[in-house]
């Protein structure tokens, strides 16, 4: 059984989010490992798993490229995404939260502070808030990985 870290506060900047911006992005794949994916688009990359228990995501772009993400794994997996881990709260790591949550049903994890962060900002809407909090650490088994989070 592999084991992952993932860390719950990554560096990232966010982009200007311009539509016209968008409108070439492809998203890309790499295989790091069997069955694990990073992908690659218009923001901060995004890790994939995928096996027996299904899709686990982390992180999930702007809003504008979803359904593009969405075809990608679909390509890799034959799957929908089952669980989305956000690792902070940029635009870039969280947009497409809405999609995800009411096209695939998709659970959405995040740290506490990432949820309140979200809740206070206007224009995000309450579909994509993170339903899973954590405070420090979480652990996913899932697809025979053991799969740690945990806040810096």
């Amino acid at each position: 059984m592999r084991k992952l870290l993932i860390s719950g506060l990554m560096a990232a900047f966010a982009l200007p989010a311009a539509a016209d911006r968008f409108e070439d992005v492809t998203i890309e794949h790499n295989e790091v490992a069997d069955n694990i994916y990073m992908l690659t688009g218009a923001g901060g990359n995004m890790l994939m798993s995928s096996g027996d228990d299904g899709v686990f995501l982390v992180d999930d772009q702007y809003t504008q490229v979803a359904e593009r993400i969405a075809e990608k794994i679909q390509e890799l997996s034959g799957e929908e995404v089952h669980y989305i881990l956000n690792t902070h709260f940029h635009g870039d790591h969280v947009g497409s939260n809405m999609w995800f949550a009411n096209n695939q049903s998709s659970t959405i994890f995040a740290h506490d502070h990432v949820r309140e962060r979200l809740s206070n900002d206007d224009s995000f809407n309450e579909t994509g808030l993170p339903a899973i909090t954590f405070d420090s650490a979480i652990t996913f088994h899932f697809n025979n990985d053991t799969i740690y989070v945990f806040h810096l």
